[in-house]
């Protein structure tokens, strides 16, 4: 009974140690410039929106499996439309404390769009 009890109270103890936080870093109004080069307005379609993330464990809170990066983010957000970019784009930091370490990452969220693409003989 007391091992039982000892297990117990372990398992309570990493549960009220661990913790999760999550930190806003702010908007974007898209991924990619809107904008052809001569200044004219890109024309686009929705196909919906989606969620990207790309994460990363630290062993003890010291060695890190991995680094935080943005476009791997924002990219698994577009390819779930097979897209081109994101317009009105949220992301923030998510970081998880658990007894071994810490899990942390960068979740993006917004309008996956398609440039529509001209047809070089149409008039």
């Amino acid at each position: 009974m007391t091992k039982l009890t000892n297990v117990l109270a372990l398992f309570v103890f990493a549960l009220l140690i661990s913790g999760c936080s999550v930190i806003p870093l702010g908007l974007s109004d898209s991924s990619t410039p809107l904008n052809n080069s001569d200044g004219t307005h890109r024309q686009y379609e929705v196909l919906g929106k989606a969620e990207g993330t790309q994460g990363y464990f630290t062993l003890f809170s010291l060695i890190p499996f991995g680094s935080p990066d943005f476009s791997v983010a924002i990219n698994d957000a577009v390819k779930k439309f097979d897209g081109d970019a994101l317009i009105n784009v949220r992301y923030w930091y998510r970081v998880s404390d658990y007894l071994i370490g810490t899990y942390s990452s960068i979740e993006v969220e917004g309008d996956v769009i398609k440039f529509n693409q001209k047809k070089e003989n149409q008039k």
